[in-house]
């Protein structure tokens, strides 16, 4: 197999690896998963015994194809948007793991890949308000974010100058 070839298999795995290195969310992940039965398709391979390449020089014609292949099953410009992209990312990040060894890639691998990392800021989403089923006690602080729910339980002794200097310190974090 061709260094810069990766099978449907490597390619969950980079997903997989990836997701727990950048902290990506379960839905991030699935968009990129769609985009490898999309690339397989497009380029002509079967996923379970094919290997496509992530080669930065063959991205353009891969992209073309993502494109070509969204507008013959009637789908809108932005989903053929939405699968390039993936692809452009998922391959990018695929050919490096590919050229580190693989599954060999060193121990450290995902730590040196920062470059890859997006540094986009998130969107976030407004998160429905807890119902009177859900109450929490009042010691704890519990907040949705976009990647699940994060709960803190403070202790009995906390002062308000204390609560006040948690917030200052998590409003000084988030403008930043």
């Amino acid at each position: 197999m061709e260094p810069t070839r990766v099978t449907s298999d490597e390619l969950s795995r980079v997903i997989e690896q990836a997701g727990n290195a950048f902290g990506w969310g379960r839905s991030y992940q699935a968009v990129l998963s769609t985009a490898i039965g999309v690339v397989f398709t497009a380029v002509g391979l079967e996923e379970p015994v094919g290997a496509v390449s992530v080669a930065p020089e063959d991205l353009l014609a891969q992209c073309e194809a993502i494109a070509a292949l969204s507008e013959q099953r009637g789908h809108s410009s932005s989903t053929a948007a939405t699968y390039t992209r993936s692809w452009r990312r998922l391959s990018t990040i695929a050919h490096r793991w590919k050229l580190e060894g693989g599954d060999n890639a060193g121990p450290g691998f995902w730590e040196t890949i920062e470059d890859l990392r997006d540094t986009r800021p998130k969107r976030l989403r407004p998160q429905a308000k807890d119902t009177s089923g859900n109450e929490e006690p009042s010691n704890t602080v519990s907040v949705g974010l976009s990647t699940g729910r994060a709960t803190v339980t403070l202790p009995d002794s906390v002062t308000d100058a204390d609560l006040v200097a948690l917030v200052r310190a998590i409003l000084n974090r988030k403008l930043l």
